[in-house]
């Protein structure tokens, strides 16, 4: 079965934003200072995954192989894990020569983005971040000689295993409009590009949002993932409706039985291009000793009934190259056909040993595993009501 989001390459996430007006926060405390944001235009967009095997119409086109992030293909095909896009950006707005540079965030709010940022000069910024800003407990930036040259960034409190998708920006630029990503005339037209982050801004404020601005942002997956394609065996599904709850997953050591630390500290090199290139020259992975061991962590929560015929998809990323073997957990609800609970709150452990299963010995980052995974228990630990209408008995002569 293939496992992915989209169609091959690392990840890359696709934003516009159209800095505009102000949004206040929501259910803040009596007397409390109001934070105030810029309205930001988002259509963010992302590279798949490399797909691994076991025994939209818009009006603007991405580049080549890159896929809005919340595409039917990318992490919209995990529909029941909403979590998963839309999430918050952190970014760092930089200046060249040692000039300052701005932590801020782009926060989804409705159908538009808000920009933590209240002031943007006339200026040309190097825009570097990442998504989602929720995983990541602080993060910091240098610049690589020069922010122009591109820059080293160090994302600290990571958890070992996420649902979300830990991404990188790889590309970044403004455009002309939500729809159009090109700035020059001519021979001299320019378009968003991996390996390039210069924004050029107009000047805009939340007070006076002057012209508009709108930057295209590109992203590239840090973790590798694990699609968990849940299905009921036929016989199974004819008599019961299972509806699943809960998925936990927690990691361990290649030797299968030593906890992962809980977190890592992620820090990625990049270098600015104009050939096209990824920018990535170096990530490495550093377990955070003081986090302690890992713990079950949720990849999802709700309820998802799972049918015959049909596979439903769930995402549960992790460390690349660390993680090897994840024990999973489901939680779910046993119903019969006329509707009523017959056990609640059912659990399955299942061990996930990836190197047998793919025949690799190492997960690689912006690699996609796909799992089946078969609802099929033996035998009805329960019988309802329903199951006794109209029994019947086979009868057989005796030679």
């Amino acid at each position: 079965m293939k496992g992915f989001l989209g169609p091959r390459g690392p990840l890359g996430l696709l934003g516009i934003l159209g800095l505009l007006g102000v949004l206040g926060c929501s259910s803040d405390e009596e007397g409390a200072k109001e934070e105030v944001r810029q309205t930001v235009e988002l259509m963010p967009c992302a590279l798949s995954y490399v797909e691994e095997e076991s025994s939209l119409t818009r009006a603007w086109t991405p580049p080549t192989g890159y896929k809005l992030y919340n595409d039917a293909t990318l992490n919209g095909q995990f529909e029941s894990q909403k979590n998963l896009t839309n999430k918050s950006i952190g970014a760092f707005f930089t200046q060249d020569a040692g000039g300052p540079f701005n932590q801020e965030t782009f926060y989804f709010h409705g159908d538009k983005w808000q920009l933590s940022m209240e002031e943007l000069e006339r200026t040309t910024y190097y825009v570097y971040g990442f998504i989602p800003n929720e995983v990541v407990t602080s993060a910091t930036i240098s610049g690589n000689s020069i922010y122009s040259d591109g820059a080293v960034l160090t994302l600290n409190g990571v958890k070992t295993v996420t649902p979300n998708d830990l991404c990188v920006i790889v590309g970044a630029k403004n455009g002309n409009s939500l729809n159009d990503d090109r700035t020059g005339t001519g021979d001299d037209i320019k378009r968003l590009q991996t390996g390039l982050f210069a924004v050029e801004t107009q000047a805009s404020s939340i007070d006076s949002p002057g012209s508009g601005n709108y930057i295209f942002l590109l992203f590239d997956h840090l973790y590798s993932a694990i699609r968990f394609n849940f299905t009921v065996g036929e016989k199974y599904d004819a008599l019961r409706t299972i509806k699943l709850r809960k998925l936990e997953m927690i990691s361990y050591k290649a030797d299968g039985s030593t906890k992962d630390k809980a977190k890592y500290t992620v820090t990625v090199t990049l270098k600015s291009n104009t050939t096209g290139a990824s920018p990535i020259t170096s990530i490495t992975y550093e377990p955070d000793n003081d986090s302690g061991e890992a713990v079950y962590e949720p990849l999802f929560s709700g309820e998802e009934t799972l049918e015959h015929g049909q596979y439903t998809p769930f995402m549960g990323c992790f460390v690349p190259g660390q993680s090897t073997r994840f024990m999973l957990r489901s939680i779910y609800d046993v119903y019969d056909k006329e509707g009523n609970m017959i056990r609640k709150e059912c659990l399955a452990e299942n061990y996930i040993d990836l190197p047998s299963l793919f025949y690799v010995t190492e997960m690689k980052r912006g690699h996609i595993y796909s799992i089946n995974l078969t609802v099929q228990p033996t035998y009805l630990h329960v019988l309802s009501d329903p199951d006794l209408d109209n029994p019947t008995v086979a009868v057989k002569s005796e030679e």
